[in-house]
């Protein structure tokens, strides 16, 4: 998912695409635990395709055949994930990966789509010399990548809701799916921010 859309229709096909894939996934209990940008895969048609399954669990379920995976320094277990999309509470948990942490990172991913700029851009002088992980910390503390100030109100606080800091909170992909079918939502043709 390379390439700049700007075109308001294609990006809310697109979304809708991620929450159905992503839906598919927690329906039979899979917890992906990679979702960014660079594992959806777009067709010429604008569908949108989950892909890389190597961080992938069943839900409530450790898994020790993951091909690679990241070791956190500041943490004795092992840390799954893309650091800018992961959500937090996996630096400092034991407990197996749930589907609210596909949850926030598709938050993330949303967010990007919307103002066509990677997490934490912004910050990423802060981040070097840091480690791995610095984005990740930095999240666990609370913060998050920027919303632009042109993002229309709904998609500011939905995006909110995805990465609440509390993983409870966090809405479910057929939540997602009710909440932002096209029935209750619109983008202008040419939503650009």
């Amino acid at each position: 998912m390379k390439r700049i859309v700007t075109d308001g229709r294609i990006k809310k096909k697109l979304i809708l695409g991620i929450v159905l894939g992503m839906n598919q996934l927690h329906a039979v209990n899979i917890v992906h635990g990679d979702l960014k940008p660079q594992n959806i895969l777009v067709s010429n048609d604008y569908i949108a395709k989950i892909t890389d399954f190597g961080f992938a669990t069943l839900r409530g379920k450790s898994s020790s055949s993951v091909a690679s995976s990241i070791t956190s320094n500041d943490d004795d277990g092992e840390v799954r994930g893309t650091a800018g999309y992961m959500a937090p509470e996996l630096l400092n948990s034991s407990n197996p990966p749930e589907c609210s942490i596909d949850v926030y990172s598709f938050g993330i991913v949303l967010n990007e789509i919307i103002q066509e700029e990677e997490p934490y851009a912004d910050q990423f002088q802060n981040f070097l010399g840091r480690g791995p992980f610095a984005a990740v910390n930095h999240a666990r503390l609370g913060n998050r990548p920027r919303i632009n100030a042109t993002t229309p109100s709904f998609f500011k606080n939905f995006i909110k809701k995805c990465w609440d800091t509390e993983p409870r909170n966090r809405p479910t992909f057929k939540q997602i799916f009710h909440d932002l079918k096209p029935s209750h939502i619109n983008l202008p043709d040419s939503f650009q921010l």
